[in-house]
């Protein structure tokens, strides 16, 4: 009997091991895999009869800092923010053209005043009030077609809110999956860590887009919610929904002719404070209609400045 309990335990000890080392060969592996977090086989004694019969894998469980998972999903969120506001200004100075460029409207309206000054000096020459006449017609037109431009960033922003609304209800689907097969795994016994890991990718993903708060239950799944309070995902998801615009102008806004985003039939837009869909609610709604009021102003104090 004793002989049997030997080889019993070098054989769970040879099983342990085996397994152990497998686990450690996918740490090395996966080392530079997006997403993969380092595994532990945790060990427990078998005791058969009352005596001591070997070794066998309690589990395998992943190293995770989930304080510093959270402060990661935040920052992310914030940077997507930043890197969706830097895209649509890039386009705004685009637009202005910079300080050298002759083209700039700040070097038109230059060049405009020069020639009202040098038709001031000889107001009987026919070719230099042509000359004042041309000049402010391109002002005119390029203050025009920056308007124009305005209210097609406006309407690429729109667009762009709701590829971010589909990215989002996308990973919802993909982490109720999960969360499914975590909760199904844990009761049958088996490792849940790589479907964990699989999952934190798609957290990261929606954490992009919208700032989220979210918590664990003892079976595994993860609920998300907004950091408003609106649920995102609970025992099913719960999609955002938004409608974009077929054609967009100054007087179309939210709320009104825009539509909301909504979660549950509440819209939510003025809830959402960071990620990519935050920046680009901003762009739309604020930004860019203080920028249209803004040249706004500039045109009525040169025309007022003109007729002066």
């Amino acid at each position: 009997m004793s002989l049997n309990i030997t080889l019993f335990n070098g054989l769970t000890g040879l099983q342990t091991n085996q397994a152990a080392l497998q686990v450690t060969s996918n740490n090395v592996t996966n080392a530079n895999t997006e997403g993969y977090t380092r595994k532990i086989v945790d060990q427990s004694h078998v005791v058969i009869g009352g005596q001591g019969a070997g070794v066998e894998i309690a589990g395998i469980r992943r190293t995770v800092d989930e304080y510093l998972m959270k402060e990661m999903r935040t920052a992310s969120s914030v940077s997507s923010n930043l890197a969706a506001r830097d895209a649509f200004f890039q386009r705004i100075q685009d637009m202005f053209g910079t300080l050298q460029s002759n083209s700039s409207l700040g070097a038109r309206i230059s060049d405009f005043a020069s020639q009202l000054q040098a038709l001031a000096t000889n107001p009987e020459s026919a070719s230099q009030m042509l000359s004042v006449v041309s000049m402010g017609q391109q002002v005119a037109q390029q203050l025009n077609q920056m308007s124009q431009q305005i209210q097609k960033l406006r309407f690429d922003a729109d667009k762009e809110i709701a590829a971010s609304i589909d990215i989002i209800n996308t990973q919802l689907a993909e982490i109720d999956e999960l969360n499914r097969e975590i909760a199904r795994n844990q009761v049958l016994g088996l490792p849940t860590g790589d479907l964990e890991d699989k999952r934190d990718i798609a957290v990261n993903k929606v954490a992009e887009q919208i700032d989220i708060n979210y918590f664990t239950r003892s079976n595994g799944e993860m609920v998300i919610f907004t950091q408003s309070g609106r649920t995102l995902l609970n025992s099913d998801p719960v999609p955002l929904s938004h409608t974009p615009v077929s054609s967009m102008s100054a007087g179309v806004t939210h709320p009104g002719l825009i539509d909301g985003i909504h979660v549950g039939g509440v819209d939510i837009t003025t809830e959402i404070r960071s990620g990519r869909l935050a920046a680009l609610i901003a762009m739309r709604d604020e930004t860019l209609p203080n920028l249209t009021a803004e040249i706004n102003t500039l045109t009525t104090a040169l025309r007022d400045e003109i007729n002066r």
